[in-house]
């Protein structure tokens, strides 16, 4: 929330100004938090004050820009940092363990940056195009009222940075150092608790637990699919359909199509799951990187052309009271955004290529 309003602070109090505001402090915001459920419910509070502060009228098209800005901003560029969304961490977990250590943080972002750089590029201006005329300007009230509400920063904040930070630095360093994952993420807890960010209530009560068990059984869902040959399985059907072994900008693009189509009948979250879990593991025998398959399937698994079958757009309906947007403004807003999803992967390709992931 603090981060949203200092890039409120940074650009102009105008439509465009706040529409840029808010993808790029979500853009920000992303490789340090992972919950994308939790960005975004931090966000809509945010995009509803400042498309009233804007005058903009009910399910208008300014305000629709200004609620696809925050969710664009705080949901699409998971896929680009390790630390963007839980999933990139069940990707890691999936790779043989020689491919593995090539994608730490660092390496991860290397390999995603020209996707991400597509990405952005396409977020701001699907947003900024759901109404271009827009000429409208916020008063200052309304964030310098949220700022003082907030007032300074408490100590459970302070600590809760220190983790955060101490989480980060280790991701980015783990490649260099040779540190397990789980353990930087244990360091990080430990800082938590002993800063008394996290006590035990909110460690029982604040963690989802049964998503961290489904969690680990899926990262050990890999080995299960290899024994048992389903990933040769899955690989036959897939060049079956692509008629070659060879091509793998055809089998990218049959996966990239697959995901899309499966978005049209899954929500985002069983979707992405569904993807990653039974194609990562059947990527050797498509010829292919297994993190770019699992980067395929995580970029498509946030398109969407029905808003329906899109949990994120859901939330903030909830959280809005339906106020910002209009399903017809998110179908062409999520087709617009399928069609750069498709853009970013193709102008990733020859790009592996030259990094030697292809």
């Amino acid at each position: 929330f603090r981060t949203a309003l200092m890039f409120m602070r940074l650009f102009p109090p105008t439509h465009r100004g706040q529409v840029a505001a808010l993808v790029l402090g979500g853009a920000v915001v992303t490789p340090l938090v992972p919950a994308v459920f939790g960005r975004v419910a931090t966000m809509a509070p945010i995009a509803r004050e400042i498309s009233q502060a804007l005058g903009h009228a009910r399910q208008s098209r300014a305000s629709a820009a200004i609620a696809f800005a925050g969710v664009l901003g705080n949901t699409v560029l998971g896929p680009i940092f390790l630390s963007g969304i839980v999933t990139n961490f069940l990707i890691i977990g999936l790779l043989p363990p020689h491919e593995a250590t090539r994608f730490g943080w660092l390496g991860w972002l290397t390999a995603s940056a020209p996707a991400g750089i597509v990405l952005l590029v396409g977020s701001v201006i699907t947003a900024i195009a759901v109404d271009p005329h827009a000429a409208s300007q916020a008063s200052r009230i309304v964030r310098e009222t949220q700022e003082r509400t907030l007032g300074r920063l408490s100590r459970n904040e302070v600590v809760s940075l220190a983790a955060l930070g101490v989480f980060v630095v280790g991701l980015i360093v783990q490649q260099f150092v040779s540190v397990d994952i789980g353990v930087i993420g244990l360091i990080a807890i430990l800082v938590a608790v002993a800063g008394g960010a996290l006590d035990r209530q909110s460690f029982r009560m604040g963690i989802d637990w049964a998503t961290v068990v489904l969690f680990g059984v899926l990262v050990g869902s890999g080995a299960v699919l290899h024994s048992g040959g389903v990933d040769r399985w899955i690989a036959g059907m897939i060049t079956s359909i692509t008629g070659s072994t060879g091509n793998p900008v055809l089998a990218i693009a049959t996966v990239a199509v697959l995901g899309v189509g499966l978005r049209l009948i899954l929500p985002m979250v069983p979707a992405g799951f569904l993807l990653i879990v039974t194609l990562v593991p059947a990527a050797p025998q498509l010829g292919l990187s297994g993190w770019v398959v699992g980067f395929v399937c995580s970029v498509v698994a946030f398109t969407w052309l029905l808003p329906r079958q899109y949990e994120v757009l859901r939330m903030v309906r909830e959280a809005t009271d339906g106020e910002l947007f209009t399903d017809r403004q998110a179908v062409l807003v999520g087709a617009a955004m399928t069609i750069v999803a498709l853009i970013a992967i193709a102008v990733s390709i020859p790009y592996w290529r030259a990094i030697g992931i292809l």
